[in-house]
């Protein structure tokens, strides 16, 4: 074999190794973006995440935090702190870790027709405590303060809206554009 042969082998065995090195990585990225994508779809679910509709799950909740700038007197942040105290024990701890329970089968798909209806009665219990609580807190509050309250919310609402977007259009931006011939 000639010096011209040698060397044009070893180039195309070259190329051939590297092409193959990228097609393997390739590959690769392709299997493990699914498994990204559902850790990232359990981290969401975990922290709450979002219903069907895009919404924030548990949007409507009000703790302490969202009654920050209403500039509350001393009176009314020691009657929060009563009903929230108060409410808190409503909820009994073994339906919470059987909650937590049905919740995981749901996740996992293990989840049975009985057990759903369950999770369904037992997730309107605990929203019906939340509502109770929430009237409670908002009987405390003047009329300005629930305006004021009001307009926090729909500030937030629109912040989260637009985090959302800037979110996807940066999504969209990552994904490769595939055209199917």
């Amino acid at each position: 074999m000639s010096y011209k042969q040698k060397l044009v082998s070893a180039v195309a065995a070259g190329f051939a190794v590297v092409s193959f090195s990228a097609f393997a990585s390739a590959q690769d990225n392709q299997t493990n973006q699914p498994n990204d994508t559902m850790q990232r779809q359990e981290r969401r679910e975990r922290r709450g995440g979002f219903d069907k509709r895009g919404e924030h799950r548990g949007g409507g909740k009000m703790g302490m935090r969202e009654l920050r700038g209403l500039n509350l007197t001393d009176a009314q942040k020691q009657q929060v702190q009563q009903i929230m105290e108060a409410n808190r024990g409503k909820g009994n701890p073994a339906e919470f870790q059987e909650m937590r329970q049905l919740s995981q089968a749901k996740r996992d798909g293990t989840i049975t027709e009985d057990q759903k209806l369950r999770l369904r009665t037992l997730k309107q219990q605990m929203r019906r405590n939340m509502e109770q609580t929430q009237q409670q807190v908002l009987a405390i509050l003047s009329v300005e303060q629930r305006t004021q309250l009001e307009q926090l919310k729909t500030e937030r609402r629109e912040k989260m809206q637009e985090r959302r977007q800037m979110r996807r259009n940066r999504q969209n931006a990552d994904t490769p554009n595939t055209v199917d011939n």
